[in-house]
């Protein structure tokens, strides 16, 4: 980092969705909001990337887990690995939904990744539906969507599992971000625009985005990306600006792009809708 970083930014090491994909990694982000910097999700490669980017090891001072599947939980076991040989000092605390606790904390075992080994003190906290914590300045409001209530409604019966998956809510002392990690519908994040929103990412895989702009122009949003768009999304990304422009004409929303740095607006801030040069985040490029 230099004089030039912002104080506040998100760095995006996964935009892509759950497809296999060439071009795109899986979904990880890293928000440093002034202060206490947190990581949400760890999509694989996460071990890679975050090398790449140049960051420290103690750069973070908590991971988001928003649910299980393999795009969002699945370079966590690497990524955990590379913080012990990289030899992360400050203790870490994992924020997860409750059903995965135990789980961990036996592949963690099996993997031979033993607390005893890591040179700072690692703890896993459920996250439970609206209730809040904080995370230094930071206070995080967790909102459970319905992103998998259709597996919960066909294999509970065999799995009985809470199904659980996680919006958030950041609130810091100048900004407040919200962050979709995957919903089932646009109004799943209702109860977190209760004020205005600096900064939303939202996802774009599991509904039309239609009803996400439609949903969006009633809100006071300073801008928004998005994310985790599937195939199809992809190769039409200028219909999907088009049809923002149309519906929420005044948004200031693009495309996330990743391993690249987002500064974060404000209520103290002027609201910029570049990416920054990413030379000036790390000390080498991918």
């Amino acid at each position: 980092m230099d004089s030039s970083t912002p104080d506040a930014y998100v760095y995006c090491f996964g935009v892509g969705d759950g497809w296999p994909n060439k071009e795109r990694n899986h979904s990880s982000f890293l928000y440093r909001l002034e202060v206490n910097p947190i990581l949400v999700d760890c999509g694989e490669p996460l071990s890679r990337t975050y090398l790449n980017a140049g960051f420290s090891y103690d750069e973070f001072d908590a991971i988001l887990l928003s649910h299980f599947h393999g795009d969002h939980f699945g370079g966590f076991l690497m990524f955990l690995q590379g913080l012990w040989l990289r030899e992360r000092r400050k203790n870490l605390k994992v924020y997860m939904p409750s059903d995965g606790i135990a789980v961990v904390e036996n592949l963690i075992q099996v993997a031979c990744l033993f607390k005893e080994l890591m040179p700072f003190k690692l703890e896993f906290v459920p996250i439970r539906d609206r209730e809040e914590f904080t995370i230094g300045a930071h206070t995080i409001t967790p909102v459970r969507t319905t992103h998998l209530n259709s597996l919960r409604d066909q294999f509970h019966h065999l799995y009985p599992l809470r199904f659980d998956c996680f919006a958030f809510g950041i609130r810091s002392k100048h900004r407040y971000i919200v962050h979709s990690s995957d919903i089932g519908a646009p109004e799943d994040l209702i109860p977190l625009l209760n004020r205005p929103v600096d900064f939303m990412m939202c996802e774009l895989a599991h509904f039309n985005p239609a009803k996400l702009f439609e949903m969006l122009s009633r809100y006071p949003i300073g801008q928004l990306r998005l994310t985790h768009l599937p195939p199809f999304l992809w190769e039409n990304s200028q219909e999907v600006i088009d049809l923002g422009q149309k519906l929420c004409p005044g948004l200031n929303f693009s495309i996330a792009e990743e391993c690249c740095a987002l500064e974060l607006p404000g209520d103290k801030s002027v609201m910029l809708s570049q990416s920054l040069d990413i030379s000036k985040m790390s000390s080498s490029r991918r």
